[in-house]
Formats: structure tokens, sequence, C-alpha cells
């Protein structure tokens, strides 16, 4: 109703009625209360995410219940933006402003496109160090989208879950599962590179990668340096 704009398409009639000055106090009190609106069911889709994950998500799946949730509540901020640019299009469209309202989803694939590459190039980066660390193998390595999936080569004295388990411990959400049907045989973990994860935070996570590697391969004794300092909590 909102981030389609169908309410706008309502509006825009009655806007098109009125003179200049009744058109500019209308828009900026339709505005303002749509943008309250807004605001008000972005708090409660925020709130009520875990909810919302619980209807997502069947009972005894493999999917990370927080990555759901994580992802549900990055969401809700951008169907509200969608919302607000659909007023502004529309209003630009009744003034008959169309270059503007035409460029606009011009930018936002350019922008999504500059997003993904950039993030696509730390995925290959870190991707390529976890292969390095030794007992791990790509089964993607992030080239096309900025998502790659890893497995442990000879899992004997750990498997991915363990993994997992010890990264979640440190702050990271890694999930772990079994490939589908045909390859069910093979279990990987998912790292997902999302906009604003920035080479520094690469590092960290392979840092602590690292250390969860070692530890597991230690019998699940901790090194004496992974006790000392406290890990980012992603």
């Amino acid at each position: 109703l909102l981030a389609e704009g169908a309410l706008v398409n309502a509006f825009i009639p009655v806007y098109k009625s009125l003179d200049d000055a009744e058109r500019r106090r209308l828009a900026q009190a339709f505005s303002g209360v749509l943008i309250g609106v807004n605001l008000l069911l972005m708090a409660l889709g925020i709130l009520a995410a875990p909810a919302i994950a619980g209807l997502l998500v069947p009972p005894g799946s493999q999917i990370s219940f927080e990555l759901v949730v994580y992802m549900t509540r990055l969401l809700v901020p951008f169907l509200m933006l969608i919302s607000l640019s659909a007023i502004a299009m529309g209003l630009l469209n009744a003034d008959e402003h169309f270059r503007e309202s035409s460029f606009a989803p011009v930018a936002f694939n350019l922008a999504s496109i500059a997003v993904l590459l950039l993030v696509s190039h730390t995925a290959t980066w870190l991707a390529q160090r976890v292969a390095g660390l030794g007992p791990y193998a790509l089964i993607s390595d992030g080239g096309q989208l900025p998502v790659f999936a890893f497995r442990v080569i000879e899992p004997g004295a750990f498997t991915v879950y363990d993994v997992s388990e010890l990264l979640r411990t440190r702050g990271w959400i890694v999930p772990a599962y079994e490939l589908p049907q045909g390859a069910e045989d093979v279990s990987v973990l998912r790292v997902c590179v999302r906009n604003g994860f920035s080479r520094d935070l690469a590092g960290l996570f392979l840092a602590d990668l690292e250390k969860v590697t070692r530890r597991l391969a230690h019998g699940g004794v901790a090194a004496a340096d992974d006790e000392r300092g406290t890990s980012f909590h992603h």
C-alpha cells in the first residue's frame, strides 16, 4: 500500500486539482503524515522481526533463525525508503518534472551495481584467505555474488558445525548446513559479505576463524593467546 505507491496514486488527482499554494501545503502535510506512519511501521517491524522470522523459518530447519531475524530488520528500513521515494516520484510527475523521476531508477541501479562490485571484491579476497588456512576447500569463491561457501577437507578432528558453533561464541553468525539432494554428504559453511563489511572487518573475521581452527585442531583446547582478548562481535 505504501511502498508500491498505491496511496500516492490516489493522492495525485486531488493534488492536481489544487492551485500552487494549496499544493505545497497538502504535499507538506501528506509527506509528514506518511513519514510518521512509515517510522511507526518500521519500529514495529524491527521489534516484531523474531515473530516474522518464526513464520518464515519452519521448525527443524537448518536455516539460521538469528540470520533471518537480522535480514528482516535490514529489510524494514529499505521498505520505508522505497515508500518515501514513491511519494517524491509521484509529486515530481504531478508537477511535470519527468527528467528527475526518470533518472531515479537509473541512479538506484548504478548504486546497487557499484556496491555489489565493492563487496564482491572483499568476498573474493576473504575466500582466498580462508582457503589458504589449510583445512578448508572452497565450494564457491564470491566472484559473482558477495557470498562464498567452504567445507572442511578432512572432517575427522572437527566438522563445519563445530566451526560454526565456536564462531558464534565470538559474535560471528556463519551458518553450517548440508547441501541439497544429490550432495547430502557435503556440509558447508556460508559467509555473506554485506555492504559495510570492510577489509578490516574481514581481517578480524579471518583472525577469529584461524583461532577457532587452531583450537579445534588441538582437540578443543584453546591456544594461550585465544583467551586474552575479545573479538569483534558481528
